[in-house]
């Protein structure tokens, strides 16, 4: 009734509060760490990123954490492989190994496919695949590539690999046997593989990798990388310029700076071609290498690459 004396709300108390407030505070740091290990899981950040904290005897960054306590100490690389293209699948994988041994790193060995053997479901459980020496690859096995990284995986290409395309005996056989029940199959079958090889660069894959592949040259004397995107943590503590010692082949490609960023060049003489290209969308889903990466002749381009792709 109105005049009648009303009492106060009472003021809650520190405890009331905070027994109020604590379990929100709580599902709220919750929320925000699941997020951060998604966001570094699928490499939207790295985990480098990420403010430094915590107490001095406990870890104090989260590629520690992450590493330590929620991926587990090393991650799994395969190298995917064949007979014919640019590189040595082999000295790839020993110089791997020695970079995670001179790093103090977790002892890692990368997981050897041969070509033919490869499909989606031999490396859906890798963190990051290399592709090299595999020039010929079929359709098939680009939608693997395709699946793989759609499902969150990162591809290392390098050179001419994926750059020509076939049928494997057991397919063609297929498609033989279909054509008697099925007139034109087998025709139309292999005009989708010449359809394929005219799209010319990488086929399927060229949006994939950023890159359009146009040509091999095998260079003898003075090539050059040089550093481009220089805030790019594969290349930020490194020279300006690094000159190769031996001699290198490598890949001629054109990349598409809509979907890819140019890491890194190569100068031959007067003439430059992009040697190491990044794509982003938004997440690092493949790096692009134009030359046999176990020939780099800087010992710290590796351990940049390994450290940027596989964090533990």
């Amino acid at each position: 009734m109105p005049g009648e004396y009303q009492h106060p709300q009472e003021t809650p108390s520190l405890v009331q509060t905070l027994r109020t407030e604590v379990p929100r505070i709580l599902v709220l740091v919750g929320l925000l760490l699941i997020l951060l290990v998604l966001l570094t899981k699928f490499r939207w950040i790295h985990c480098s990123q990420v403010l430094k904290v915590g107490p001095i005897n406990m870890p104090t960054n989260w590629c520690e954490v992450y590493c330590t306590y929620l991926n587990g100490p090393a991650s799994k690389m395969a190298i995917v492989y064949g007979d014919e293209g640019i590189g040595d699948p082999d000295k790839l994988s020993t110089r791997i190994q020695q970079e995670r041994l001179d790093q103090a790193r977790p002892y890692t060995v990368p997981y050897m496919i041969r070509i033919e053997d490869f499909a989606y479901e031999s490396i859906k459980g890798f963190d990051v695949v290399f592709f090299e020496r595999a020039r010929r690859i079929t359709p098939a096995q680009a939608k693997a590539v395709k699946e793989y990284i759609a499902s969150g995986g990162v591809v290392v290409w390098i050179g001419d690999a994926g750059t020509e395309y076939y049928y494997q005996d057991v397919d063609v056989a297929d498609a033989l046997a279909r054509n008697l029940t099925t007139p034109f199959y087998y025709e139309d079958f292999m005009q989708q593989l010449n359809i394929t090889n005219t799209m010319g660069g990488f086929g399927p894959l060229t949006s994939y990798l950023g890159v359009k592949y146009s040509s091999q040259f095998n260079a003898t004397s003075n090539v050059t990388m040089v550093r481009v995107a220089k805030d790019n943590l594969m290349i930020a503590d490194l020279v300006d310029e690094i000159t190769f010692k031996t001699d290198v082949p490598f890949a001629s490609v054109t990349f598409n700076p809509s979907g890819s960023s140019e890491v890194t060049k190569l100068t031959v003489g007067s003439a430059s071609y992009p040697a190491i290209v990044e794509v982003r969308n938004p997440r690092v889903s493949a790096v692009y290498v134009s030359f046999p990466l176990e020939e780099s002749p800087s010992k710290g381009l590796i351990n940049n690459i390994l450290d940027y792709l596989v964090l533990c």
